[in-house]
């Protein structure tokens, strides 16, 4: 929806026709119409024609793979009970199946983990310092936003109050809240190999199957095996153990 908001913007700051942009692009007014709607699914390659006539350009690089559907794929495709018939998620169903046989469950969580990888995320928040499961719930807890535990305390199962090895993650609504309120026991930090906690934004289909542990929110099994694969090290060792027996 956002690509289809930003060409009517281009429209907008240039001032012209839709008519006049078909001619300077060469494109047919029905196409500009139909992209205008949502109709059309345009090659970068039109795109770009569209912003020069307009008089804008397009820049593109690669970025990291951190697709959110990519693990709702692997949930919808391995987790029993887990529903979604959201489009994008279900794009990920056909996608994983091409990158890895279905009847192999770690090839599909490996490869959904890959593509899901929440420590790239856009506006993730990397902390560093000494942490336990009862300080991140204890800060996610004093807000209205959904939350769950995943990564390394998700399969150690640590006591609440025990210091926990690894990293985090703490999946919440509400990135900037949860993390504000962590701030003075841990420190941000600028990159994922330095932190023990990484606090992510979630969708709220994320916490089906999220269970309850010492007091602990700890997210579904098959989500705390996406994000141990993700973080690496013992985590993804221990992951790999885990879904083998699958």
């Amino acid at each position: 929806m956002q690509r289809f908001e930003t060409f009517d913007a281009w429209m907008t700051a240039s001032g012209l026709s839709a008519a006049e942009i078909a001619r300077r692009s060469g494109l047919s007014a029905s196409t500009i119409h139909r992209i205008r709607r949502g109709l059309a699914d345009p090659t970068v390659g039109t795109l770009r024609e569209i912003a020069i006539a307009c008089g804008f350009d397009l820049n593109f690089g690669p970025q990291p793979l951190s697709d959110p559907h990519a693990a709702a794929g692997a949930r919808l495709l391995l987790e029993s009970g887990y529903d979604s018939s959201d489009p994008s998620t279900v794009e990920w169903v056909t996608r994983l199946t091409r990158l890895a046989p279905a009847e192999n469950p770690l090839e599909v969580v490996l490869a959904a983990s890959a593509a899901s990888n929440p420590l790239a995320r856009p506006g993730a928040v990397h902390l560093a310092g000494r942490a336990t499961t009862g300080m991140l719930a204890s800060a996610a807890s004093n807000t209205a936003a959904a939350w769950a535990i995943s990564g390394s305390p998700g399969i150690d199962l640590p006591p609440r109050q025990a210091v926990y090895e690894g990293h985090a993650l703490l999946w919440t609504s509400d990135v900037t809240l949860v993390s504000s309120l962590l701030h003075e026991s841990l420190r941000v930090v600028p990159h994922p190999a330095i932190a023990t906690v990484t606090i992510v934004t979630a969708e709220s289909q994320l916490f089906t199957g999220s269970f309850d542990f010492d007091a602990i929110t700890f997210a579904a099994p098959l989500q705390i095996m996406l994000d141990c694969f993700a973080i690496g090290g013992d985590s993804a060792a221990e992951a790999r153990e885990i879904v083998s027996t699958w």
